[in-house]
């Protein structure tokens, strides 16, 4: 039976329920186990590309369980209370900080979410399918699109099958290490649901967000520890990656497009390469900045300069210059003040990081005017 007009998802369930309404007990059995023995086939078709990230091991998990801070005493003030449940609320996010991943080549990179790497983080540990772990670099991340990039030494690894556009009422499935499921039980978690919505998302604006821009929304579960794991469609190819963004009127799981997942990917590996627009020199500091968006990037390093000297590096965000906030009517004012004084005083911020730098300005070069003195 094949029904046409309907959208992938919906046209199952219209098949189902025409095949109990007018198939005999057996008939509806025998469909039902075929369903069920494709699902398996692609559930262990997946699997070996997908990871569990824990950014910390169990035993530092125990200890920061240990560390609750001290409930505020009857008739303590606002501020006092307030800075209680910021304390309170880190604990929890350590000790519950786990996460999901995908593998995205043979040459070991994974994909997983920010949120699964903490900040300023160089290691995190991932373990695979097999049960097997492993110690991880910390490659990169790309907050503007929710991904942080990982790479494991390990060889014998499958990647993922990257998918395209998903449509509404199409099935997909959920998966990775809810609840550490991975650790505990050396398994992923997965859940079949449809493509709910498709819509853009601005963090403050009635959601909690690491990520703005498109995102996919399903009721495919969507729970603590999958942040960072695969949306698969039916084929078993990659539609999105799942993040922490939902809306408090729906309540629905949310993906970031795989798309848009590759392009924070191509970031961190070439961080110049989205830079686009004008460059502007940081006059005598060896550096070139560019606006991407509202956001001032260093977009390249000169060779043995005082910037590079100083360590900076391309895709840096430059949060302050001179101690001021730079915006595009008084970043050539800060540039000239910071000439003139002989040095740049930078704020940037780099993987989740801020981190003050101190450029001394070169003296001009006197190279071509060589002629003999009188």
């Amino acid at each position: 039976m094949r029904l046409t007009g309907f959208p992938p998802g919906l046209a199952a369930c219209a098949a189902a329920i025409l095949i109990s309404a007018s198939s005999p007990a057996w008939a509806v059995e025998g469909e039902l186990a075929r369903m069920q023995d494709k699902l398996d086939s692609l559930f262990r078709k997946v699997t070996p590309s997908i990871v569990g990230v824990q950014p910390y091991t169990p035993e530092q998990r125990l200890r920061f369980s240990m560390g609750l801070p001290r409930k505020p005493e009857e008739g303590a003030g606002k501020a006092e209370k307030n800075e209680y449940f910021r304390k309170l609320e880190e604990v929890f996010h350590r000790i519950n900080a786990v996460g999901s991943g995908f593998i995205l080549d043979r040459e070991g990179y994974v994909v997983t979410s920010i949120r699964a790497v903490p900040p300023g983080a160089r290691k995190v540990t991932v373990i695979f399918h097999d049960g097997k772990s492993e110690s991880a670099q910390v490659v990169g991340r790309a907050k503007a699109y929710d991904v942080a990039l990982l790479k494991v030494a390990r060889k014998d690894i499958e990647p993922a099958s990257l998918g395209g556009e998903v449509r509404l009422g199409q099935q997909v499935i959920s998966a990775g290490n809810v609840f550490d499921i991975t650790y505990r039980m050396r398994r992923f978690a997965f859940s079949l649901g449809t493509v709910t919505g498709s819509y853009e998302v601005k963090a403050g604006a009635g959601y909690t967000t690491y990520y703005e821009g498109p995102i996919i929304e399903t009721d495919a579960a969507v729970n603590p520890g999958i942040f960072g794991g695969p949306l698969f469609d039916l084929r078993g190819r990659i539609a999105g990656m799942i993040t922490s963004t939902f809306s408090f009127q729906r309540f629905l799981g949310s993906a970031v497009p795989i798309e848009r997942v590759m392009k924070g990917v191509q970031e961190i590996r070439n961080p110049a390469a989205g830079l686009v627009g004008e460059r502007i020199a940081l006059t005598d500091a060896g550096a070139e900045v560019v606006w991407s968006g509202d956001d001032l990037k260093i977009a390249s390093v000169e060779k043995g300069g005082p910037a590079e000297q100083a360590g900076l590096k391309p895709g840096d965000s430059v949060i302050m210059i001179q101690e001021e906030k730079p915006t595009k009517e008084n970043l050539a004012d800060l540039i000239s003040r910071a000439a003139g004084a002989g040095a740049f005083s930078l704020r940037i911020e780099r993987d989740g990081w801020e981190k003050n730098f101190d450029l001394e300005v070169r003296e001009p070069s006197d190279e071509g005017d060589q002629g003999d003195d009188f």
